[in-house]
């Protein structure tokens, strides 16, 4: 009989202290998903905010990419995340901001800091746990590939959305006068296009474009190399874009016809400062009679041809490894 007593004063003692246990590790358990949580949520703003910066640092002369152009964006993202209110955590700060290669590719450090209460490690004596997040951006220019082209368009597709960017965004280099549209895919799958010829500083002839029965109004770019900035204009900013589609043309010409999927039109206002024509219908027949009455393509349509446009977006920006730091 005594030993059995012994052997179940044992196992109570073994439950008692298995229960204990477990309820730490049920403690544990808690702040620790809860640190995890905190610490995702600081990377996202430490990446974003290395994202943002870089772009910004690129968009800069070469005379002011420095840290210190920082400060002002820094205090910003302070402010904002700061908040517990807002970001769930507490002492969010911006420690240290490293800079490297400035006047080609600007590549960026960034470090953060915060802190997070514990739940329940506070009654052991850990009631602030401190996070510390670190993250690198670039900022470069990438071409963006072809996708399709034929005899009057090309069709460019970015691999990465296209985002609005302090400055100019995109760069056209091509050999003739075009027509320049922004496209990016709805839920369906279909591209929504718009006009960005107005985007530019550069040369250009407002023009009326035709589709059919119906018309638009959009702009045509001389030829040479042009910038666009996609929020030139505020009251209608582009703000994504994932495709480029350039159409051949000549801003000199009496006329001019779309007869593929019309991109969406531009309603910005004109600029009285800018020259307006009026574009009708471009004839079917562009082939020419022999003197024989046989039919015969015109020798210089037949010899000449133009180099593909190069599209070049100008402030790519991308998370970078330690590594490539």
């Amino acid at each position: 009989m005594f030993h059995i007593k012994k052997y179940r004063g044992n196992i109570a003692a073994a439950i008692i202290i298995f229960t204990l246990a477990l309820f730490f590790l049920c403690i544990c358990a808690i702040d620790a998903g809860y640190v995890i949580l905190t610490r995702y949520k600081v990377q996202k703003v430490t990446e974003t905010t290395a994202l943002y910066m870089a772009s910004y640092i690129k968009s800069k002369p070469a005379e002011e990419r420095n840290p210190a152009s920082l400060n002002n964006i820094k205090e910003k993202i302070q402010n904002l995340y700061s908040n517990k209110d807002l970001s769930g955590y507490t002492g969010f700060k911006i420690t240290d901001i490293e800079l490297k290669n400035a006047d080609i590719n600007p590549k960026i450090k960034i470090t953060t800091e915060t802190y997070t209460p514990a739940l329940f490690l506070r009654f052991f004596g850990l009631g602030i746990i401190k996070i510390l997040q670190t993250s690198y951006a670039t900022s470069e220019e990438n071409k963006i590939p072809l996708q399709e082209s034929d005899t009057k368009s090309y069709t460019f597709k970015s691999n990465d959305i296209i985002t609005d960017k302090t400055g100019d965004d995109i760069k056209i280099n091509y050999d003739s006068d075009y027509l320049i549209f922004a496209g990016l895919e709805d839920y369906n799958g279909k591209i929504r296009w718009a006009d960005i010829g107005s985007k530019t500083d550069s040369k250009k002839t407002k023009v009326t474009i035709t589709n059919g029965a119906s018309g638009y109004e959009a702009y045509c770019i001389n030829k040479g190399e042009t910038a666009f900035d996609f929020s030139k204009e505020s009251d209608e900013i582009i703000g994504l874009a994932r495709y480029i589609k350039i159409y051949k043309t000549e801003c000199n010409k009496e006329t001019e016809e779309i007869k593929t999927d019309t991109p969406a039109p531009d309603t910005s206002s004109p600029d009285d400062s800018e020259k307006s024509e009026d574009i009708t219908p471009e004839p079917d027949d562009t082939k020419e009679k022999s003197p024989t009455g046989d039919d015969t393509e015109d020798p210089e349509e037949t010899t000449t041809e133009l180099n593909e446009p190069v599209v070049t977006i100008l402030n790519s920006v991308r998370l970078i490894k330690r590594s490539e730091f």
